[in-house]
């Protein structure tokens, strides 16, 4: 992935798997890493590599009312559907990968980031899949996180007085299987466009 930008957009789960992803390359070399004013997006540079891993919290991946949303009040959080977040979408063509998370969010939450997806792969990009055509794949961990209820932090989170946390996932751990079957995935596309690009160059 060489002069290349992976980006991660979501809530705190994803937040939670590119820690863990940022655990397996910092081994590869020291790297240097920015956050914005807002603390929307963290990014790591590696340097030999021109490879830079992104992180943009945008927790329903679509337009909120307010700017600012807290997304452990128990009070209504309005969202407007049919307006993607342009915390993430403005800076959609920067990216050569794009991991959106599909969150651990209720029912209703989920709709919304699939609501956000569909916008952005038919009519808001319509332009730039013509231009760069999109490539698709989903990854279901679900199957494979249930049988590792022990690989949350549950009570152990060294905080006293706070609630038991059973939605992020310790590291090492599960998540790291997660980051696995991702790298797979994207290794085998990769290995396709250069199939692709040798028999282009073949046919001229």
């Amino acid at each position: 992935m060489k002069d290349e930008v992976f980006a991660s957009v979501g809530d705190s789960l994803g937040r939670n798997q590119m820690e863990s992803v940022m655990c397996l390359l910092a081994k590869v070399e020291e790297l240097k890493w920015y956050r914005d004013a807002t603390f929307h997006t963290t990014a790591w540079y590696f340097s030999s590599y021109n490879f830079t891993v992104a992180f943009i919290w945008s927790p329903f991946l679509v337009q909120p009312e307010t700017p600012t949303v807290d997304t452990h009040s128990v009070r209504p959080i309005r969202l407007h559907l049919d307006i993607p977040d342009n915390v993430w979408v403005n800076r959609y063509h920067e990216f050569d990968y794009v991991l959106i998370g599909d969150g651990a969010g209720l029912i209703s939450l989920q709709y919304y980031w699939r609501t956000a997806l569909s916008l952005v792969v038919t009519s808001r990009w319509l332009e730039l899949i013509y231009m760069n055509p999109i490539h698709l794949e989903m990854l279901d961990v679900y199957h494979l996180s249930l049988p590792r209820p022990d690989g949350h932090p549950d009570k152990y989170r060294g905080v006293e007085g706070t609630a038991h946390d059973c939605l992020h996932w310790c590291l090492p751990g599960p998540v790291d299987a997660w980051n696995d079957l991702m790298m797979a995935m994207i290794l085998r596309h990769e290995d396709l466009l250069l199939r692709r690009s040798t028999l282009n160059i073949v046919s001229v």
